[in-house]
């Protein structure tokens, strides 16, 4: 009896350490995400990403992903080029799927602008894939689904920013995204007639 018991308290244990083990690791990344998105430096970077794994750089993307605020500061900062938050959301791509997924390509796609060459750069050092790169840099925020014209006008944007790009050690990553917007641009002239 006392040998049975002892079972169950040992199995109760383990499960209260490992729930508490999970619940202190969400709020390390949770208090990670929001100062490193407060100071999107290379320390902070490197505090939020070194001692993870890619599942737990997903998860720390889920919070993002999930709050609005965080959500909006990590679009503010992709869109102005922040190289440390570009590679962050890159660096969470791998093991993302669905609709997360989506959200952190739309957001890696606002770098063209900005960032084409790190965007570019990206793929060569094995951080994404070129598919990856290309989804990113072709998907729309919601804000231009259903408009057509400003579409075609965001990826011709998106297309002159890579081509601005000179290294020709990016020639070949810059050639296929300049194929993939270019085929996007197609599709949405296409469906306009």
């Amino acid at each position: 009896m006392i040998r049975c018991r002892l079972s169950i308290d040992t199995r109760v244990i383990g499960i209260f350490i490992l729930s508490t083990a999970l619940v202190t690791s969400a709020q390390t990344c949770k208090n990670s995400v929001v100062n490193f998105l407060g100071n999107p430096s290379k320390g902070n970077y490197t505090q939020l990403v070194n001692p993870r794994t890619s599942q737990e750089l997903a998860d720390c993307w889920s919070i993002i992903d999930t709050n609005e605020a965080l959500r909006t500061r990590a679009d503010n900062l992709v869109t102005t080029g922040n190289e440390w938050t570009i590679r962050f959301v890159a660096s969470t791509l791998k093991r993302l799927d669905g609709g997360s997924l989506e959200d952190a390509l739309i957001t890696l796609g606002r770098a063209s602008h900005r960032s084409p060459e790190l965007l570019l750069s990206l793929a060569n050092a094995g951080n994404i894939s070129y598919k990856e790169r290309g989804d990113a840099v072709t998907m729309r925020p919601e804000t231009l689904i259903d408009k057509d014209k400003e579409s075609i006008d965001e990826m011709r944007a998106r297309a002159e920013s890579f081509k601005s790009v000179r290294k020709p050690a990016l020639d070949r990553p810059k050639a296929y995204v300049l194929k993939q917007l270019q085929g996007v641009i197609q599709e949405l002239e296409n469906a306009g007639s």
